[in-house]
C-alpha cells in the first residue's frame, strides 16, 4: 500500500510540476517492477496510455475480465528462471483471457538480464503509438487503490 501511495505522490507531484499530456502517461517496469506494471495493468488500467512488463514475476487476477482496452507490451528472456518463466506464461494466458491488447517479445537467448537497447528499441515507438482514451482520474485512482491495497 505504502509503495503505490508513494507512486501516487510522485504522479501528483510530476503532474503539478511539469506540463503533462495525462493521455500521453505510461507504467514500464523490469523484474520487480515488471510484476508491478502487471498488478497496475490489471488493477488500474486507465492509469496509463500503455504498459511495458519486462523480466518480471508477473501477477494474474482472476477477477479481472476487462482492462478497458488498454495495450501492453511483455519483453521477456526465454533463458529467465523456469519461477519467472511459469508466471509469464500464466499471465499471458490471461492476457489472452480477456482480450487484452497484448504485444509479446520473446527474447529467445535473454536471461533475467534483458539489454535495455533491446527494451528501448521495442518500447518507445510502442508507447508513441498508443494514447489513453481518457483523461485519467488519479483522486480516483488512489481511493480505490487505498481499498485494494489495505
Amino acid at each position: 500500500r505504502d509503495n503505490f501511495l508513494d507512486l501516487m505522490d510522485a504522479v501528483d507531484e510530476t503532474l503539478a510540476t511539469f506540463n503533462i499530456d495525462r493521455k500521453r502517461i505510461y507504467v514500464e517496469g523490469t523484474s520487480m517492477g515488471g510484476g508491478g506494471t502487471s498488478l497496475y495493468y490489471l488493477n488500474f488500467p486507465e492509469m496509463a496510455g500503455a504498459f511495458c512488463a519486462q523480466a518480471g514475476y508477473y501477477f494474474r487476477n482472476s477477477k479481472i475480465t476487462d482492462v478497458l482496452d488498454q495495450p501492453i507490451m511483455v519483453i521477456h528472456g526465454d533463458q529467465d528462471t523456469k519461477t519467472r518463466n511459469g508466471t509469464r506464461d500464466s499471465f499471458l494466458r490471461q492476457l489472452g483471457e480477456i482480450n487484452s491488447k497484448l504485444t509479446y517479445i520473446a527474447l529467445p537467448d535473454a536471461g533475467h538480464g534483458i539489454p535495455g537497447s533491446e527494451v528501448t528499441r521495442n518500447m518507445l515507438p510502442f508507447f508513441e503509438d498508443h494514447e489513453n482514451t481518457i483523461e485519467p482520474d488519479f483522486r480516483l485512482i488512489r481511493a480505490t487503490g487505498k481499498v485494494y491495497f489495505k
